[in-house]
C-alpha cells in the first residue's frame, strides 16, 4: 500500500502488478505487461512488491532471476538486481521473492533458492549477502536490522547490521517464532 492508499497486488498467473485506487473495481497493470517474458516490460512469475514513497514499483522477478524496478508511469523497467541468470554468484539472483528498499535506496531481495538476502546499492552490479535462510520476504528497520520469514522453519528472523553468520547466535541474529 503507498500513501495514497492505493494497494499493489502481485498477480504472478498474470505475469503483472495491478494498483487499485481506493474504491476501485477494477485494477490498473503498473508492471508487466499480462505476457510472460524477460523484456523491459515484461514478468516471468513476479513474486514480491515494494513501492517506495517516490511511486517506483519493485518486483521479485523469480523466473528471470531479477529485481525489476519501474519509475511511476513507465511502460518499461530495469533490472535493479540480479539479471545475470539463475545462480549463487553475488551478481545472480536464484528465483527472488520479497524485495524492500530502505531510505537510502538499497534494494534487498530475498533469494531463497540461494538461503540469503541480498543488499543491493543503487547502480551496483553484485550484490552483499546481508542475512542468511530460507524466507522468501525481507525487511528493513530504521536502523538497518534484517527481517526475514522462514517458510520451512516458521520462524522470523532478524539479522543487526554486520551479522553474517550462518549458523551462530552470537553474530547478530535472532529467532522469533512458534
Amino acid at each position: 500500500m503507498d500513501a495514497d492508499g492505493n494497494v499493489y497486488v502481485v498477480d504472478q498467473i498474470n505475469m503483472r502488478v495491478q494498483k487499485w485506487a481506493p474504491g476501485a473495481t477494477a485494477g490498473t497493470t503498473v508492471a508487466g505487461n499480462g505476457s510472460g517474458g524477460s523484456a523491459a516490460n515484461q514478468l516471468m512469475y513476479p513474486y514480491g512488491v515494494f513501492v517506495d514513497p517516490n511511486g517506483n514499483i519493485y518486483v521479485g522477478d523469480a523466473q528471470n532471476a531479477r529485481g525489476a524496478g519501474m519509475a511511476p508511469g513507465a511502460t518499461a523497467g530495469t533490472t535493479v538486481a540480479g539479471g545475470n541468470g539463475a545462480g549463487s554468484a553475488l551478481n545472480q539472483l536464484n528465483q527472488p521473492q520479497g524485495v524492500f528498499v530502505d531510505g537510502s535506496s538499497n534494494i534487498y531481495v530475498a533469494d531463497p533458492l540461494n538461503n540469503r538476502i541480498q543488499k543491493w546499492t543503487s547502480g551496483a552490479t553484485s550484490g552483499t549477502t546481508v542475512a542468511y535462510g530460507n524466507g522468501n520476504g525481507v525487511y528493513v528497520d530504521g536502523i538497518g536490522n534484517v527481517y526475514t520469514g522462514d517458510e520451512t522453519t516458521q520462524v522470523i528472523r532478524k539479522w543487526a547490521p554486520g551479522g553474517s553468520s550462518r549458523n551462530s547466535s552470537r553474530n547478530g541474529l535472532s529467532r522469533f517464532g512458534c
